[in-house]
């Protein structure tokens, strides 16, 4: 009862929040659990098929007039990241400062370009701040803390899918801001640190 309320929950928000990166997300998720069970092969690739053509079916209907209008977050994103990737080409070592990001981009960005605060790609405003370095191990920590994190919580399931929860946040930080809110940000790594130890 209390996973299928957290399912049903979780697909409700995915549904309401208008998220297109949380539901291919949420259906990449799904797939690796699927993958990773002890099934026959004819039953893995029946399960997968099945779930990638409800799930590629059910985003194209929820999206379909968002990408027919020309899909606007997607390429005011692309901008964001150019600014990103232009300041970390500016100032590779030291990045352009914590906070900085908006000042850059303002400056940057074209006259029709929306503005932001932030780069909407938690890894590129990681490198954009604190340069290079510090955005190499910021990925590197996340990354290889994930991959150890899996050796040590795949035989549990409670560990397993505190494992899925921390991937998809981690993996939501390529398109979003969530671990610049410190609520999200204080929750994930707190998980995080239980898993590690």
């Amino acid at each position: 009862i209390i996973s299928g309320t957290m399912v049903i929950l979780g697909l409700g928000c995915l549904y309401w929040s208008g998220s297109k990166a949380g539901w291919l997300i949420a259906l990449a998720q799904v797939l690796l659990i699927v993958c990773r069970e002890n099934w026959p092969r004819k039953w893995k690739a029946g399960i997968v098929i099945g779930v990638m053509a409800l799930g590629l079916a059910g985003f194209t209907l929820k999206y379909a007039d968002y990408f027919g209008r020309g899909a606007t977050s997607v390429s005011a994103r692309f901008d964001y990241w150019r600014t990103a990737v232009l300041t970390i080409k500016k100032s590779p070592l030291i990045g352009s400062g914590p906070g900085t990001f908006m000042i850059r981009h303002r400056d940057i960005k074209g006259t029709d370009a929306e503005m932001t605060r932030l780069a909407h790609n938690d890894y590129l405003q990681q490198a954009s701040d604190s340069g290079l370095a510090g955005g190499i191990a910021y990925l590197t920590w996340i990354a290889g803390g994930l991959v150890l994190l899996y050796r040590n919580s795949s035989r549990n399931a409670l560990r397993l899918s505190i494992w899925l929860g921390l991937l998809g946040v981690f993996a939501q930080g390529f398109v979003e801001f969530g671990l610049y809110i410190p609520a999200i940000s204080w929750v994930t790594f707190f998980l995080f640190g239980c898993l590690s130890g």
